[in-house]
């Protein structure tokens, strides 16, 4: 009866060892794609997003490049559950768009790779609507943003008690900012590319005053007054905005750089750049700051670029122009694709053979 005994209590040792031994496995990395709302008013951003759970992230591919939007910035976001007191996290990348114009677009079905999971999406149909009615918009100076008057109950006997509280007195900052259009050249030959870049700078210190303010409801407009009737437009691919360090007229700037492309004159008349404006919220600051408040006010402030005008001129005649030979010729051509996309480079060449007379 004895060695029985015992033989129960080292089986259920046994057990207990075994027990301690096995380990909880870890969770299969899982990653799934996530689009956002298909209706949206123009001054909005549409967004498409992955989220990957059960591993750290490693690397992912590019997220698709959609037609009549422009890629405005990504942000990143994780979340923690705890369940039975087993923790997971879930880390979600988002992808913003800038949509250009009004109206329907349609996001074909794409693939990505997170951490060398092939995830797909069916795509989407997209509905951006006009922006909704809004105040009129403010001038050039700093206008300060309303906010809906709220009143607590009880108001009135805390009043009684302790006395109105003084309204915020608040100062309006000197900033450095300004709004360029910047081409790399100023003058050029018909055929010629030049580059032309639209940038906001501002120093470190003009950070907390200032922040962009509904910007992709303002680019339409923007792109539409740089528009050259008379010149090729490659406007360049995927832009982020975030700031470079620059350094100009000896003072350090972060520049964000907001558009840009090269243009190709097709004649020499001159391609002429208006002034383009660009709005953005400022902030004033209380003259008096006080513990526990945000201690600033909002307010709007729009900024303009100078006019330019880029002279083009004439090629010069052939040197040669006598001399060319003459016979008989052959002209062989080479495209490399015969389906485009707006704004997509292709690759034209040619060759000119043959046998002088």
């Amino acid at each position: 009866m004895l060695s029985r005994w015992f033989a129960l209590w080292g089986a259920f040792f046994l057990v207990l060892l075994v027990g301690e031994g096995v380990q909880a496995q870890a969770p299969d990395p899982k990653a799934r794609i996530i689009l956002g709302k298909a209706e949206f008013p123009i001054n909005e951003y549409y967004t498409i997003s992955f989220s990957l759970s059960g591993a750290p992230l490693e690397r992912y591919s590019a997220f698709p490049d959609l037609e009549g939007f422009k890629k405005s910035g990504k942000s990143s976001t994780t979340t923690t559950r705890i369940v039975n007191g087993q923790s997971s996290s879930e880390l979600t990348i988002t992808q913003r768009y800038a949509a250009y114009d009004e109206g329907e677009f349609v996001v074909k079905p794409f693939t990505m790779t997170v951490n060398g999971l092939t995830v797909r999406s069916v795509g989407a149909t997209l509905t951006v609507k006009p922006q909704p009615a809004t105040a009129s918009a403010p001038g050039t100076s700093a206008t300060p943003v309303p906010a809906p008057a709220q009143e607590a109950p009880g108001i009135g006997l805390l009043d009684q008690l302790f006395g109105k509280p003084k309204p915020q007195e608040y100062v309006e900052p000197k900033d450095n900012a300004f709004l360029a259009l910047v081409p790399d050249k100023t003058t050029i030959f018909t055929g010629e590319g030049v580059h032309v870049g639209l940038y906001f700078y501002l120093t470190p210190a003009d950070q907390g005053l200032l922040a962009f303010h509904n910007f992709a409801g303002q680019l339409p407009d923007i792109l539409r007054q740089l528009r050259q009737p008379t010149a090729w437009e490659e406007s360049f691919n995927e832009q982020e905005i975030y700031p470079e360090t620059v350094v100009a007229g000896g003072k350090t700037y972060l520049r964000y750089r907001l558009y840009e492309a090269e243009f190709y004159p097709l004649n020499a008349q001159p391609l002429v750049f208006p002034e383009v404006a660009l709005q953005m919220i400022k902030y004033r600051i209380a003259k008096k700051p006080e513990a526990g408040l945000d201690n600033r006010l909002a307010g709007y402030k729009t900024y303009r670029t100078t006019a330019r005008t880029i002279p083009v001129r004439v090629l010069p005649p052939h040197p040669l122009r006598d001399q060319v030979p003459v016979g008989n010729y052959q002209l062989r051509e080479a495209i490399d694709r015969t389906a485009f996309r707006t704004g997509q480079p292709f690759t034209y060449s040619f060759i000119v053979e043959g046998r002088a007379t």
